[in-house]
């Protein structure tokens, strides 16, 4: 078997990692221009270091909308103090 990701050959006796990944995508037209974009997801085999990739940057945007999110609490806290 090969991943997904990168084509690399994953050896049987090594335990199949499977990751949800983009399988493609298309574009939808209305009036005759294009709209947007849809992409398609499923669950595929990767190996081991394409999922710590995903992992790493799934954890990564994970870090960054919590900051955010924080971000914008204490803004508005002050906001709100301040009044």
């Amino acid at each position: 078997m090969n991943c997904y990701l990168c084509g690399s050959k994953i050896p049987q006796a090594i335990r199949q990692t499977r990751r949800r990944v983009q399988t493609g995508d298309r574009f939808v037209r209305r009036n005759g221009r294009i709209s947007n974009r849809k992409f398609t997801f499923g669950m595929r085999v990767v190996c081991s270091a394409c999922a710590r990739r995903m992992d790493r940057k799934r954890d990564a945007d994970q870090l960054i909308r919590n900051l955010g999110a924080i971000g914008l609490l204490v803004l508005l806290a002050l906001l709100l103090s301040f009044n």
